[in-house]
Parts: structure tokens; sequence; C-alpha cells
């Protein structure tokens, strides 16, 4: 419990310093832990500075210093998952679902059937 009360608060602080979450899941609806975040932005192809998700699924983003209407994408990947690039939101959280990859092993934790 004490976690998630850490969690939440750290979240709070990035809100305020000025940072979009992307929240990372699989289609079971779990964590996908550090997989690569980054934004591109359209006209110039300029890309921030990338980051990870967390054990909970989260990357912290700088909010885009882009002028209003730039359009930005947010590409999400790992290895093992089919890789999404989706249109960057102005939203403060972003959910995004990744795909296990066909033929990509399953992860340590699946049960056998």
């Amino acid at each position: 419990m004490k976690h998630i009360f850490f969690a939440c608060l750290s979240l709070t602080f990035l809100f305020a310093a000025g940072c979009q979450i992307v929240h990372v899941t699989d289609q079971n609806g779990k964590a996908v832990a550090w997989a690569d975040v980054s934004a591109t932005t359209q006209d110039s192809g300029a890309t921030g500075i990338p980051t990870k998700t967390d054990l909970m699924g989260l990357a912290p983003l700088p909010m885009s210093q882009e002028a209003p209407g730039t359009r930005e994408w947010l590409e999400i990947r790992k290895e093992g998952y089919i890789t999404r690039r989706i249109v960057r939101p102005e939203d403060g959280k972003v959910e995004v679902q990744l795909i296990r990859a066909p033929g990509a092993p399953k992860s340590p934790d699946a049960k056998a059937k």
C-alpha cells in the first residue's frame, strides 16, 4: 500500500513539473516494464530524450515545447511486442497498449497450459 501512495505522489509531482505520463500495458492489462518511449516532431523530425517505463509501466516525458498545432508522435517499443506509433495527445496521462508479437516467447511468469 505504501508503494501505491508514493507512486501516486510521484505522478502528482510529475504533472506539476510539466511532465506527461505514458502508461504502457499489454493486451491482458498488465504493466509493460522497461519499454522504450520517445517523442518525435513530424515537421522537423526532432526527437526528444527517450525514456523507459518503470515496473508499473509508467514513463514520464517532458510536456511538448513545440508550437501549438505541431503534430508529434509517440513511439513505444519493446522486444517481443509490436511497436506502437501514435499521435501524441495533449492529455497529462496517455494510455498505450502493446500487443505481443506473433511467435514471441512468452514471459517467464506466464503459466503453462
